[in-house]
């Protein structure tokens, strides 16, 4: 399963920790792929390192959408 996230979603901590939950919860890692969509808008590239690692940390995995 594939899921895509705005930059504006990866800045929304309240998303990512409920995100983070149901992964954990529902054991699902193995299966998703975050997918972080491309714009110009992004003014913080460590807000996007930092959810990288986050969620590789799960064992999910991530791509970006071009």
């Amino acid at each position: 399963m594939s899921l895509n996230f705005s930059y504006r979603d990866v800045l929304n901590k309240q998303l990512l920790d409920k995100l983070e939950t149901l992964i954990i919860e529902k054991g699902v890692a193995n299966r998703l792929v975050l997918e972080i969509l491309e714009t110009e808008r992004v003014t913080d590239y460590q807000k996007i390192i930092d959810f990288i690692i986050r969620f590789k940390k799960l064992g999910c995995k991530v791509a970006l959408d071009d």
